[in-house]
């Protein structure tokens, strides 16, 4: 689901070292599908980025270990909702380049109501809440003290979607002494039942936009759509 961005959070502040919530308004309209397990992991296969999205960028094929289990159970917790489980998931890639880190991956939901039921959790006003407490609990398990974590809804466009959110995340810690500041976005999309997760995550000298990170977004949602 789209809470396991906390997994590009953690690779982004070890590599600085080194070197929503607001849904859209106006869905457009999906038609339910009964989905087979063969076509769910076809669409979340056209969910995810590939290299050709990045070129330049390392790719790193992405797992889902204990510490993401235990984060997306606390964070359903912290929401108020039922722990998710889904027809397929596709981990998908983390994409790096000097500081920079995208990660991309996406969920296929048991159903389109499931699906909204989880966007809705994500886009309450208890999200940015949520994201910051469990994210800094994570970042102290990995020996990363955060001094200040922002995370701020902003409103995106996606054309085909059926719903979007994004939020604009700061982190100010400090790690072995350093200390970092990492800024971004974490992003998702609905089609469907298809749960398409972004996030831009950079070093605060490399400047990332909201635009820019829309148009990957769109350009996995529009695959996405067109695999439906």
């Amino acid at each position: 689901m789209w809470r396991r961005h906390v997994h590009a959070f953690r690779h982004s502040t070890r590599s600085s070292v080194a070197t929503a919530s607001t849904a859209s308004t106006t869905p457009t309209a999906s038609t339910p599908v009964a989905l087979t397990l063969a076509k769910a992991k076809i669409l979340a296969a056209a969910a995810v980025l590939t290299d050709a999205d990045l070129p330049g960028y390392a790719a790193k094929a992405q797992g889902h270990d204990a510490t993401n289990v235990a984060f997306d159970a606390k964070m359903a917790t912290c929401l108020g909702v039922t722990n998710p489980t889904y027809l397929t998931r596709n981990f998908g890639t983390a994409f790096s380049k000097g500081g920079v880190e995208i990660d991309s991956s996406a969920d296929v939901a048991t159903s389109a109501a499931n699906a909204k039921t989880q966007l809705a959790g994500m886009t309450s006003s208890k999200a940015p809440t949520c994201l910051k407490s469990q994210l800094t609990a994570a970042f102290a398990s990995s020996g990363l003290t955060a001094t200040s974590f922002s995370a701020q809804p902003v409103s995106v466009t996606v054309p085909g979607r059926d719903a979007a959110f994004a939020y604009r995340i700061v982190l100010a810690a400090t790690v072995q002494g350093h200390k970092i500041e990492i800024r971004g976005f974490i992003t998702g999309s609905l089609v469907g039942q298809v749960e398409v997760s972004l996030a831009v995550l950079v070093p605060s000298a490399t400047p990332v936009t909201l635009e820019q990170t829309t148009a990957l977004l769109t350009k996995a949602t529009a695959r996405t759509k067109a695999a439906s």
